[in-house]
């Protein structure tokens, strides 16, 4: 509805704003239509109350005999004729007018404006169109005034001011409106109609066939004459009517089968329950012997833990033996190195022992042969003697030392050598504790593997007969549970038998 009027409303809008378009276009075309008229009609006056032809003397305009400058009356005269103000020019001066300027005087002695002197004056045409007098527009028709030698000197003119042409432009807009209200009366009148008979009409048919629905009656039947949406509506209830009898008449059907098939169902149950009864007395003793069995099991497997224990206990014991015996075999070798690192060290300073004792034996000789040359040159070789004889000492005592230093190396040698013996029969004997050691470790890994196997038998034996406990357990307790759901299959029966009865009750309420 409220889209309708707004569609009619700018309708009106839009014609009516065309409508002000055609009007003041055709208002200024018969406003310059009637300035053409009335410059004829004036001149046409003025030429039967001045006969004669227009001429100047100096600064006085003629018509025949009559002066036209201040003639107030001939252009009252015209004004009141045609209802337009009138002017006479000599050239471009006002010399008699109608028009007034703003003090209300006559605009005697005043200028045309310059693109009407252009036309008019100059180029001998007459003008029609909007001008400015005296800063008011009006619709003008100017004519240029000839003499008898056909030379213009000066303009008749008329207009008509611009508040004449807006008041006929008012009055046709108030009767656009006015039209276009009585339009939009009619138009939202015959909407309204329409409406009523098209929509009004059919929603209550509507409403009434649904309260008849709401209260079960399915043979109410909508009939709408009118072709349109709301016929397609209508279609539309009826169909959903016939469709809603069609499920009320399945549903009767469905409910007394649905009862029978619940008194079925509620007999089955009792007789699943009484076989779950039975089975459920049976896993209880099924559990009780398999429990006994999965005690002997855990204490067996006890037993294999423990020896298995003290197995991985012997097993870590002969590793350690085995990891100091190792040690002990590296610190005899680290040892055994030394050792004859200090016997080849031994034997260098033996080789330098010898190098002193020849050294000594040289220097000894040497000082012999100086005591002799001294002893030869007498007094003179004595106090060379002296120093000679003190070389020899002391190369008979490097020679000494050096004697007995070797001797010492010789003994330490044979003591390096006995050593290296003994440490090469120790790490012989050390290999061969650590391969018993090994082959210790290797037995208890052995039985301890066996326990682990043996262990691990037993402990699968348990776990198969706390599984089968479990099981046994768990199939009372999902006995007991089937027998709860099938009390509960046995009460939804019960319940659906009660559900089925309603629901017959409830179907026999509808009026099929």
């Amino acid at each position: 509805m409220g889209i309708v009027i707004l569609v009619l409303v700018l309708a009106i809008a839009v014609t009516g704003f065309e409508s002000y378009r055609l009007v003041d276009k055709t208002t200024n075309m018969l406003a310059m239509e009637k300035a053409r008229s009335d410059l004829a009609l004036g001149e046409v006056f003025i030429n039967q109350t001045a006969p004669g032809p227009w001429r100047v003397e100096g600064d006085k305009l003629y018509k025949g005999n009559t002066l036209m400058n201040n003639n107030s009356d001939i252009v009252d005269s015209v004004a009141q004729l045609t209802n337009d103000t009138c002017t006479i020019f000599l050239n471009g001066t006002r010399i008699a007018t109608n028009v007034k300027k703003e003090d209300g005087s006559r605009a005697v002695g005043t200028k045309a404006a310059d693109e009407v002197a252009e036309i008019v004056l100059k180029k001998k045409q007459t003008y029609l169109g909007e001008a400015n007098v005296l800063g008011i527009t009006y619709q003008t028709a100017y004519k240029p005034i000839f003499d008898q030698n056909d030379n213009v000197v000066g303009m008749f003119y008329v207009g008509i001011s611009k508040e004449f042409t807006s008041e006929l432009i008012n009055k046709a807009i108030i009767n656009i409106i006015l039209s276009g209200v009585v339009i939009l009366a009619l138009a939202v009148a015959v909407v309204l109609w329409r409406i009523r008979k098209n929509v009004l009409q059919p929603i209550e048919q509507l409403k009434t066939g649904s309260l008849a629905l709401a209260e079960g009656d399915l043979t109410h039947e909508l009939k709408i004459d009118v072709n349109s949406e709301m016929n397609d509506l209508a279609q539309a209830f009826n169909k959903m009517a016939d469709n809603l009898k069609q499920i009320i008449g399945r549903l009767a059907e469905d409910s007394s089968i649905l009862t029978s098939k619940s008194q079925e169902l509620a007999a089955v149950s009792e007789e699943v329950n009484a076989t779950i009864d039975t089975m459920a007395a049976n896993s209880t003793e099924v559990a009780a012997v398999t429990e006994e069995s999965a005690a002997g099991s855990r204490q067996a497997a006890s037993d294999m833990e423990q020896v298995n224990a003290k197995a991985q206990r012997g097993n870590e014991l002969a590793e350690d033996s085995v990891a100091q015996i190792n040690n002990l075999k590296e610190s005899v070798s680290t040892v055994s190195e030394s050792v004859k690192i200090l016997h080849e060290r031994s034997q260098n300073i033996g080789k330098i022992i010898d190098v002193i004792t020849q050294i000594a034996d040289q220097t000894n000789l040497l000082a012999l042969n100086a005591a002799i040359e001294a002893a030869r040159a007498g007094e003179q070789g004595k106090g060379f003697a002296v120093v000679a004889d003190e070389v020899r000492k002391l190369a008979e005592q490097s020679a000494n030392a050096a004697k007995d230093i070797k001797d010492l190396i010789l003994r330490i040698q044979r003591r390096v050598d006995t050593v290296l013996n003994d440490m090469g029969t120790s790490r012989s004997k050390a290999e061969q504790v650590t391969m018993a050691i090994e082959n210790t470790g290797l037995s208890f890994q052995e039985i301890s593997q066996s326990v682990a196997s043996s262990s691990s038998a037993v402990s699968q034996i348990a776990a198969g007969a706390e599984q089968i406990s479990s099981s046994t357990q768990d199939l009372a307790g999902s006995s007991q549970q089937l027998s709860a759901i099938v009390q509960q299959v046995t009460g939804s029966a019960s319940a659906m038998a009660k559900m089925a009865e309603d629901l017959n009750g409830i179907v026999k309420t509808f009026k099929l």
